[in-house]
């Protein structure tokens, strides 16, 4: 079976392919003298209608695409940062208040300890470890030793004190720390006891 097609049907056929493709090849039609509707923007790179213009021919279009994709993760990265680096600077200056404030509890609570020569001390032992040991180590040892005198104030902290034969090995002079309490001379104490017929045995 042949059909014959008249050529009054082929033309309109025609016709009608020609007004559709006015509009189809219209493109086509731009991509004549192309470089000069393309435009170079500093820095952004080349644009045809507002677009941004790659050669597809060879890397390059994969290099642009690439770099415009690691740009993106890197700006996520960059805010992601910055908002770290906000918390940071927001925590050290909450950290710093908690300081400013336990520290200022801290110093009108504490009392500066400051002792006169003369006076009786004792020494404190029970965490002494190591080399030094004042006695023995036992089950109920005693936390403190003494009472020993101050001989004399060396610094602000350290102070020498009278120890006595059986503690000849150690070094005389301790830090503040390690001293404790304020005691009159022994036979002071002494005397002032006796028995009051006020008081209650």
């Amino acid at each position: 079976m042949s059909m014959t097609i008249q050529s009054s049907v082929k033309d309109n056929i025609l016709a009608a392919q020609d007004e559709a493709s006015k509009v189809e090849n219209a493109p086509a039609e731009m991509l004549r003298g192309l470089d000069q509707q393309i435009e170079n923007k500093v820095n952004e790179g080349m644009f045809f209608m507002d677009q941004i213009w790659v050669p597809f021919v060879g890397n390059a279009r994969k290099m642009i695409m690439d770099e415009a994709e690691v740009k993106e993760n890197r700006l996520i990265g960059l805010e992601m940062m910055q908002k770290t680096m906000d918390k940071v600077v927001l925590f050290k200056e909450r950290l710093k208040a908690a300081k400013d404030r336990q520290k200022s509890y801290a110093d009108n609570r504490r009392n500066p300890l400051e002792f006169k020569v003369g006076d009786q001390l004792l020494l404190k032992v029970s965490p002494w470890k190591g080399v030094v040991r004042l006695e023995k180590k036992r089950k109920l040892a005693s936390r403190y030793v003494g009472p020993f005198e101050i001989l004399e104030r060396i610094g602000p902290v350290a102070y020498c004190l009278r120890l006595s034969k059986d503690l000849s090995t150690v070094h005389d002079t301790f830090h503040v720390s390690k001293l404790f309490g304020r005691y009159k001379s022994a036979r002071t104490i002494r005397r002032n006891l006796g028995r009051q017929d006020s008081l209650i045995y």
